[in-house]
């Protein structure tokens, strides 16, 4: 089941919540693909190259992201 509910303090905002299983279903296909494989996917024009450079370029914006964030709590 998924639940959409404004936020009645603010309109902008909206929650959604979802039972585990629901959860479980619509993203278990997603999950289980690789960086790669989702990159292919969404980019399908993209050489081995670019592709391997995305890739790295997000590795190491996630590095710094996990970085900042750790410094910060």
């Amino acid at each position: 089941m998924v639940e959409v509910v404004l936020d009645e303090t603010d309109r902008r905002r909206t929650r959604i919540t979802m039972t585990h299983s629901a959860r479980t279903e619509i993203f278990a296909e997603r999950a289980s693909r690789t960086v790669a494989e989702a990159l292919r996917r969404r980019l399908p024009d993209l050489t081995d190259n670019q592709l391997a450079r995305v890739q790295t370029a997000l590795d190491q914006l996630a590095g710094e992201l996990q970085f900042e964030l750790g410094h910060h709590r």
